[in-house]
């Protein structure tokens, strides 16, 4: 099936034209009369208008000389046709219904014109509306190529006014993007005529619509079209920087199907890579990263928290350093949900790595089991790794609390001090707040949470450490933002 195209054309003053001759002065004469023949008006400004080929109907008066020239030629063919053979011309339009392009194709023409009805008669855009020249073309192209012809008549809005031309276009004709207009394979525009308002009015209306082509035209010529393209790149491509500009990349993928770039891919998964990051989705964003040259060294960090070779401390510096440069994204976007998940993550992250680092300090081993894993024996805390740490640290504490309650004795200062701190602040208590004694012996409940870190951290250190301090001023820096 032949593809079947709507011609949508904005229509200025020079959107009609007419030979110059003595004919066609005569003609004029008849038709609107000496006083309004825009050929002697133009003839008494410039002595020159005679050797005019084409001529353009000029000054303050178009509305009325289209009007009077319309209402001759309305029900008069006699009178049309004089006027057509020899004179008429659309020199804006005609070039694009006979562009090869669209030769035979164009099966409806739609003209945007002027009829500010609100304005003063004698107001100087008034007299320049052109829905009477709408009109004319639109009995000149159905007589002479037989396609159905429609005018868009602005009357609410003034047509130097973009939003007014915009939301009288979407509002009458345009409305919630479904264009009443028939179904067609691709609308082409002809926007060389009408104000600067009306053609970018109309190509935001239709902007980012695939079917859509926008032309001007220049001396008869038909220009490639491209320009609505670049008009639409140019829009998106501030859209898509402001976005990026406030981390939204959820937002800036959404606009990635009218992305037209040499390195489209990598700014895409640069995009994606970002939005992986920023949800702690830390392994899809390594994965990216490792065959994106846009990204570079920005991934040193999310190397560290993944390596599973990396040192467990070492990680969670990393994983602290990341936290704090994500609840900033979080804080200045307004989401503050997620800000508050960060600041929850962000406290038991510090809580594990001071613990751990106290660990390493008194070169303390430990040893956990999880679930139906068999026991891990005495490992390194730097060996520990992040996954799962809280159960470790917990079922190492259980561990301790039983050798403790079976009156064990414990040696190792690091080990030692830990113990201390289970008898300190681990034991079961009664609803009185007395502890529990069964069987002759304490019993102990380890919860492994942000508020045990708390205790733990300072008990660990002393209340007067540089580490307890450095815990605490971190802490401090974003509390007041939680507030």
């Amino acid at each position: 099936m032949a593809e079947e195209i709507c011609l949508i054309c904005t229509l200025g003053n020079r959107d009609i034209q007419f030979k110059n001759d003595n004919e066609l002065i005569s003609l004029f004469d008849e038709i609107v009369g000496k006083e309004l023949n825009p050929c002697r008006i133009e003839q008494n400004n410039n002595n020159n208008a005679k050797s005019k080929l084409d001529y353009y109907i000029i000054g303050n008066n178009f509305y009325d000389i289209t009007k009077k020239i319309y209402e001759s030629i309305e029900n008069n063919e006699e009178n049309y046709n004089k006027l057509k053979d020899g004179h008429l011309k659309i020199p804006m339009i005609e070039p694009v219904i006979k562009s090869e392009l669209y030769d035979g194709k164009i099966k409806k023409v739609i003209l945007i014109a002027s009829n500010q009805v609100k304005l003063d008669k004698n107001n100087k855009d008034r007299k320049k509306d052109t829905y009477y020249e709408a009109k004319i073309i639109k009995k000149y192209i159905e007589n002479e190529y037989n396609i159905e012809v429609e005018i868009w008549e602005l009357q609410e809005s003034q047509v130097h006014k973009i939003r007014d031309v915009f939301e009288e276009l979407k509002n009458k004709y345009v409305k919630n993007d479904d264009y009443h207009i028939g179904n067609f394979d691709k609308f082409v525009f002809e926007v060389s005529g009408g104000t600067p308002q009306m053609r970018e009015a109309l190509r935001l209306l239709f902007l980012l619509n695939d079917n859509i082509i926008f032309h001007e035209v220049n001396r008869g010529s038909v220009d490639n079209g491209d320009n609505m393209d670049f008009y639409n790149f140019q829009i998106l491509l501030e859209k898509i920087k402001d976005l990026i500009g406030n981390y939204n990349y959820t937002g800036a993928l959404s606009f990635k199907e009218y992305l037209d770039h040499p390195k489209k891919d990598e700014i895409i998964g640069a995009l994606e890579y970002s939005n992986y990051r920023l949800n702690f989705d830390f392994k899809c964003a390594n994965k990216i990263a490792k065959k994106n040259s846009i990204i570079g060294g920005l991934n040193e960090r999310l190397e560290k928290i993944n390596d599973e070779k990396s040192n467990t401390i070492e990680k969670l510096e990393y994983l602290i350093l990341e936290l704090l440069d994500n609840m900033e994204i979080e804080l200045k976007n307004g989401n503050y949900a997620n800000f508050l998940a960060r600041v929850y993550r962000l406290e038991e992250a510090m809580g594990q790595y001071f613990v751990l680092k106290w660990f390493e300090k008194t070169r303390t081993k430990i040893s956990y089991k999880l679930r139906d894993n068999p026991a891990s024996g005495l490992i390194n805390v730097a060996d520990i790794g992040v996954e799962d740490l809280n159960n470790k640290l917990g079922s190492y504490l259980r561990h301790l609390s039983k050798k403790i309650g079976n009156g064990r004795m414990i040696t190792h200062r690091g080990v030692s001090k830990l113990a201390n701190f289970i008898e300190e602040n681990c034991k079961k208590k009664d609803r009185f707040g007395n502890p529990i004694i069964k069987d002759g012996k304490f019993e102990y409940i380890i919860n492994i949470n942000t508020p045990t870190y708390d205790k733990l951290v300072k008990y660990l250190y002393g209340t007067y450490s540089t580490e307890l301090r450095t815990y605490k001023k971190i802490k401090k820096m974003y509390n007041s933002r939680q507030n």
